[in-house]
């Protein structure tokens, strides 16, 4: 065996230094580089899930709000009828004028309404705005601080570039 390594060049003691030489790199390899860019990469995942989770929680805000004016205007409309039907049953010299009292005092609770379902959506996007904002400043921030800039530079340059080859 030792006769067919010799024939063929091979130093025994050289490949075994080899071996050992590349079992140690694969070990820092492992160690110091692939390991903290998986770590690096969960982080992110991890991060992107959540502010997918709080855009989601806020859609579901957004739509609760929604329903709450739907149900909101349905009862003051509820509450303008029945004011309504009790003016009609009072006597016909004030009918007029309590249908009228009742139709304004309706109309008003629907702009109230409207007004605090406005407020209370714009609110609410203005702070799904502001989280959002702060979180993706916060994280882009990490990401990019650990990232060399170099390779960030060329990272968000593909990015771009594959953003307008889909806008397309």
């Amino acid at each position: 065996m030792l006769q067919l390594f010799t024939q063929f060049g091979v130093d025994w003691k050289l490949l075994l230094a080899q071996v050992v030489n590349f079992a140690i790199l694969i070990f820092l390899l492992q160690r110091f580089a692939y390991k903290p860019v998986i770590k690096m990469l969960d982080e992110r995942r991890a991060k992107i899930k959540e502010g997918i989770e709080a855009s989601a929680a806020s859609k579901q805000k957004l739509a609760e709000a929604e329903e709450t004016k739907k149900e909101i205007l349905v009862k003051a409309e509820n509450d303008a009828l029945a004011v309504v039907g009790a003016a009609q049953g009072t006597a016909g010299k004030r009918a007029n004028e309590i249908i009228a009292a009742a139709q304004g005092k309706g109309e008003q609770v629907i702009v109230a309404a409207r007004k605090r379902s406005d407020e209370e959506r714009l609110k609410m996007a203005e702070e799904f705005g502001q989280n959002a904002e702060i979180l993706l400043g916060q994280g882009l921030a990490k990401v990019l601080a650990k990232m060399n800039p170099e390779e960030r530079d060329k990272l968000l340059i593909a990015e771009a570039v594959r953003e307008l080859k889909t806008a397309k």
